[in-house]
């Protein structure tokens, strides 16, 4: 995945999202800020028609009990309630969000090859 190349979703611009955040993780991947865990939030609700989604949904879509998880995730950097979001969660809600390739075997063949 080149760091040039520019991602839509539904004709939304990921401008919000910088390419790095998705990389795999042995490729270049860089930690998404909290602005970018809210903005891809922002985009699975619209890819239901919702203007977002609640912690809650975000939840129960990565398989957690509560929504304390996301909370941490989108407070500010820095501040005592914050918490990095985890590379596999991340990648997993940008696959719900159809920004990335879900197909990660035949990206692990390719590079072995």
């Amino acid at each position: 995945m080149s760091d040039s190349a520019q991602y839509t979703v539904k004709g939304k611009d990921l401008n919000g999202i910088r390419n790095t955040t998705l990389n795999l993780f042995n490729s270049g991947w860089t930690q998404p800020t909290p602005e970018e865990v809210r903005e891809l939030i922002v985009l699975l609700g619209q890819k239901i028609g919702a203007d977002k989604l609640t912690g809650s949904q975000i939840a129960n879509l990565v398989g957690l009990k509560d929504s304390r998880n996301v909370r941490k995730w989108t407070a500010p950097a820095g501040s005592s309630n914050y918490a990095k979001i985890p590379y596999a969660v991340w990648r997993l809600m940008l696959s719900y969000a159809g920004i990335v390739d879900t197909d990660l075997l035949s990206a692990i063949k390719d590079k072995a090859a």
